[in-house]
């Protein structure tokens, strides 16, 4: 019997008004198993009375240290050919989040794609 496609979809959705880093989506992956990921978006509420950060890890290495939003709505789309095979010593993709301190920060993320047998 062989074995087929699977879909991908992960989302989560954190509020949080501390400053320091919370981990707002960690996507692991198969060892029998490769993962295309096709979109991530991550969605924040309003930004523009105050700071929130995001921080993107991809197989343990930052990508996108400490990125500081400053639209109204801010909407952070990715993704479009990455594939991780197998298992790795990191999770293939961690998203991190943090606010100022003081203001409520609403966050989104959600990842879609297929996951494939190899």
């Amino acid at each position: 019997m062989s074995e087929s496609n699977l879909p991908l979809i992960k989302a989560e959705r954190l509020t949080t008004t501390e400053s320091k880093w919370k981990l707002l989506l960690k996507l692991d992956n198969d060892p029998n198993r490769t993962i295309h990921i096709q979109d991530i978006r991550i969605a924040l509420n309003d930004v523009t009375t105050f700071q929130p950060y995001i921080k993107v890890l991809i197989n343990g290495t930052p990508y996108l240290r400490e990125f500081a939003p400053v639209e109204v709505t801010t909407r952070l789309n990715f993704g479009g050919k990455l594939a991780f095979k197998g298992k790795t010593d990191k999770p293939p993709i961690e998203i991190y989040v943090k606010s100022d301190g003081t203001n409520t920060l609403n966050a989104t993320c959600l990842i879609t794609g297929i996951i494939t047998p190899y």
